[in-house]
């Protein structure tokens, strides 16, 4: 039997860390500008896939389109995105990324790298099988949450 308490738990903590994470701002760049992780990571998603809209959005961050809409406001006016309405159909927003938002994500994508190269210092000592079985199972419990979450 396994103690699936100690995993809820365990869980529960990482989430209560990733929560402290997300409300930091930092600042990726030299100005005093400053961005949360959600606002860097939609940006991110934006930058990687053009012509999103905010719905697909809202379905890959599991937020409400009003939300998504709400961050995308703080990156206009940031002047990391600028957000038109599509002149083919006016119910559709077109985003584009600007300059000041590439280079934004360009240096989160640096942090992020750094993260993951740090990563390696805590959980490098796994084997493939051993990393194979953890993805695994972090896949299996990412499912459970979908499912029994939304």
């Amino acid at each position: 039997m396994h103690n699936y308490e100690d995993i809820m738990r365990m869980f529960a903590e990482m989430q209560a860390i990733e929560l402290v994470y997300d409300r930091k701002t930092r600042s990726y760049d030299e100005t005093d500008d400053k961005y949360t992780s959600q606002e860097v990571h939609l940006l991110e998603y934006i930058c990687d896939h053009p012509k999103i809209t905010v719905t697909k959005l809202a379905e890959v961050f599991y937020k409400s389109k009003s939300a998504i809409s709400h961050t995308m406001k703080r990156l206009e006016q940031s002047g990391l995105i600028d957000v038109h309405k599509n002149s083919e159909d006016m119910r559709f927003f077109d985003i584009y990324v600007t300059t000041k938002g590439h280079d934004i994500n360009k240096a989160h994508k640096a942090v992020d790298k750094m993260y993951c190269d740090k990563m390696d210092d805590y959980i490098g000592h796994f084997s493939k099988t051993e990393m194979a079985t953890i993805m695994q199972f972090l896949n299996d419990y990412h499912r459970y949450r979908r499912d029994t979450s939304l």
